[in-house]
């Protein structure tokens, strides 16, 4: 892997160009797999690859896809790194730049000085696509350590997602609402379906109503303002 790989580099070799080496050969090595193992070409082993190196007093960022790399300073949240993506609706996103999509490949890189008390974190979209920056700068914030503001941030992930899905529910269950309502405009209506609608729809909203209840739990109230500074340039140096 990437860090057994670095640490095999000469030591003459600058942080940067270990990196970007390594990371060269491993994508050759997941595109000629693709290659070898899968005639379609659309289909293959493809990965999204986010790392940061520190060393001395500079953090190395290399990053390629739609995972992310931010930095909370003095409580402010900083986004370190680009998504390499294009989502076409909200449940679809289409990686542009990935490891093994082809023997060409583009890594952003750039390095960072690091202060006393940065907090660096990396998340992939199962994270942040359901919680916002606010929101995992406070986790960081009123945690008692890292690790359980890590747990912190999943679990507020989790039932994020859960609530999403029971809103998808909801949403179809109104469509099935308004059809009932069509039919009973027209005559139509049938009491036993009507009944089994209303049903449906209150048995799903009960559970949305437990799953913002299990969401506000898990998010802390905000007791100080958090500034969100947009991305950076993920092509400097």
């Amino acid at each position: 892997g990437f860090l057994t790989d670095y640490y095999s580099t000469p030591e003459s070799w600058q942080v940067k160009t270990s990196g970007q080496r390594i990371i060269t050969a491993l994508n050759s090595w997941l595109t000629s797999q693709s290659r070898s193992e899968f005639r379609d070409e659309h289909k293959g082993y493809v990965s999204t690859f986010t790392s940061i190196v520190f060393k001395s007093r500079t953090a190395h960022i290399f990053h390629v896809g739609d995972t992310r790399i931010g930095r909370i300073r003095n409580g402010e949240f900083d986004a370190l790194t680009n998504d390499h993506a294009t989502r076409v609706s909200e449940d679809t996103c289409y990686l542009t730049r990935a490891m093994g999509l082809g023997l060409e490949l583009k890594v952003d890189y750039r390095k960072t000085e690091l202060e006393v008390g940065d907090t660096y974190i990396l998340t992939s979209d199962g994270v942040h696509d359901f919680v916002s920056e606010e929101e995992m700068t406070l986790l960081i914030k009123t945690s008692n350590n890292l690790d359980q503001a890590a747990e912190s941030i999943v679990k507020t992930a989790l039932d994020s997602r859960m609530v999403r899905s029971r809103m998808n529910l909801l949403e179809q269950n109104l469509e099935l609402i308004k059809q009932v309502a069509e039919k009973e405009k027209s005559g139509t209506e049938n009491d036993d379906y009507h009944q089994q609608a209303l049903a449906t729809l209150e048995a799903q909203s009960k559970a949305i109503k437990t799953s913002i209840s299990l969401l506000q739990a898990r998010i802390i109230p905000p007791e100080a303002s958090v500034s969100i500074t947009p991305s950076s340039s993920a092509n400097g140096r």
